[in-house]
């Protein structure tokens, strides 16, 4: 080979490594907005060298995505912890007097939602008529995983609440 053309290979190579971010992220998780009806983006949250946390809302629900650095390895037990205990601070803070208690949805179930789901979590407090729910999960893709955070309120009942969260789930590009 002669030695222009490595050079330009290398510069190229050069280039190509230089381009790409340094922090970068392990992926990118977005809600397809022309796949779901009444709900907006409403901005989004952190930082490059902690999370980036897209946020979405409508008729009394919100929805996140939350995307970590490059790096961090995915780990389903201390995630569904950490999840976990958010949704639990969640609904203390909103009811005072109540003991949540985290549902984790069967594994066998998980690919009739959606086949990307590594696991679905949730809380369902309120009365009849206007349960309310928060609920956590992740979505991955080989080494490319999102957090998923999902509150409804004042629903008819925890299937609506449910239902709603795996269409978002499966609007969800990642």
């Amino acid at each position: 080979m002669s030695i222009k053309i490595r050079k330009w290979i290398l510069s190229l190579l050069a280039i190509g490594f230089f381009a790409y971010p340094f922090n970068a992220f392990a992926c990118e998780a977005a809600l397809t907005m022309s796949k779901i009806s009444n709900f907006a983006s409403r901005g989004v949250l952190g930082s490059e060298s902690t999370y980036i946390q897209r946020v979405y809302s409508g008729e009394n629900m919100s929805f996140s995505t939350v995307v970590l650095p490059e790096g961090n390895i995915f780990n389903k037990a201390s995630t569904i912890k950490n999840t976990a205990k958010s949704m639990i601070s969640t609904v203390v803070a909103r009811t005072k007097n109540f003991r949540p208690e985290v549902k984790l949805l069967n594994d066998d179930l998980l690919p009739r939602v959606d086949s990307r789901l590594a696991f679905l979590s949730y809380v369902e407090y309120g009365d009849v008529g206007q349960i309310n729910l928060e609920a956590s999960s992740v979505i991955q893709i080989g080494n490319c995983w999102a957090i998923l955070r999902f509150t409804a309120l004042a629903k008819a009942s925890k299937d609506e609440a449910l239902n709603q969260f795996a269409s978002l789930i499966r609007a969800t590009k990642i």
